[in-house]
């Protein structure tokens, strides 16, 4: 088993010269031989910084979207090169929303064109709970919302023959990385909860322990006791790394660094780490 090498192509914070920052996600994990870009951010911002950094996106093996939202996936109409597999769960391509202040509602989905939908098609694989996309790579998704103090994601929608109802992501799905100091989980934005995402980990391996947790974590808005019971949790399940990212939320990343010190990485777009 070897070590990942994790590259921040999109997130929220940048202080490198030459280096831009947008609301979103794209990582670009090197691991096995194998080169995974997870998400896509907005724009081409994640190619730009692909290139500044010196990775080759050309040589990436797949591409896994985490969930059918705009600052995951819009980025892919600007990946140019030839086109590896996609995995996505088939849910990210229904609509998604969520609200204005005037209660209104705001498309949030994946903004592809039609010809961009028509020319990927045939390389879209569709993943559910538990899917393998290299030896030792896996994509877990369809994470239920079990754990009473996160609750179900509030605010987001989905629309059915006109019919709009709450969004409980079906869709969210997570990469998870088999190493020889245990399991690397990347988060896109876990929206159905920190702690659901790693119980379902723990669940699909249940004889693995996690070694990291990275990614974005959806606390920006969350109550203080909740980001407290989610650090609680992250303690008493002995994972090791923590690298909160995107719509993590400065007040949970101070936390978790107070807490976690030198096992939190707070990391920026254009930094690379080996783990």
């Amino acid at each position: 088993m070897a070590t990942v090498k994790l590259s921040i192509l999109t997130n929220d914070t940048v202080t490198k010269r030459n280096f831009l920052a947008e609301h979103g996600l794209s990582l670009f994990i090197e691991t096995k031989g194998f080169k995974i870009l997870f998400d896509t951010g907005q724009s081409d911002v994640f190619s730009k910084n692909a290139s500044n950094i010196g990775i080759k996106l050309a040589e990436t093996n797949c591409i896994v979207l985490s969930h059918g939202h705009y600052d995951h996936c819009g980025g892919m109409e600007y990946f140019k090169y030839k086109m590896p597999n996609v995995y996505v769960h088939n849910n990210a391509f229904i609509n998604h929303y969520t609200l204005n202040n005037n209660n209104t509602y705001k498309d949030i989905g994946i903004p592809w064109s039609q010809d961009f939908k028509n020319k990927i098609k045939h390389k879209i694989k569709h993943i559910q709970n538990k899917t393998s996309i290299a030896d030792g790579i896996f994509v877990c998704g369809e994470i239920p919302s079990t754990e009473e103090f996160e609750g179900v994601p509030q605010g987001f929608y989905t629309e059915d023959n006109n019919q709009k109802s709450y969004d409980i992501f079906k869709d969210e799905a997570v990469l998870v990385v088999d190493t020889e100091k245990g399991l690397c989980v990347f988060l896109g934005c876990s929206h159905t909860g920190v702690v659901n995402c790693i119980k379902q980990v723990k669940r699909l391996f249940p004889d693995k322990n996690i070694y990291m947790v990275a990614g974005g974590m959806h606390l920006l808005k969350a109550s203080e006791m909740r980001i407290l019971m989610t650090i609680q949790y992250i303690i008493n399940e002995g994972i090791e790394k923590i690298i909160p990212l995107h719509c993590t939320g400065l007040s949970a990343i101070c936390e978790m660094k107070k807490h976690f010190k030198d096992k939190c990485e707070i990391l920026y777009v254009g930094n690379q780490i080996e783990i």
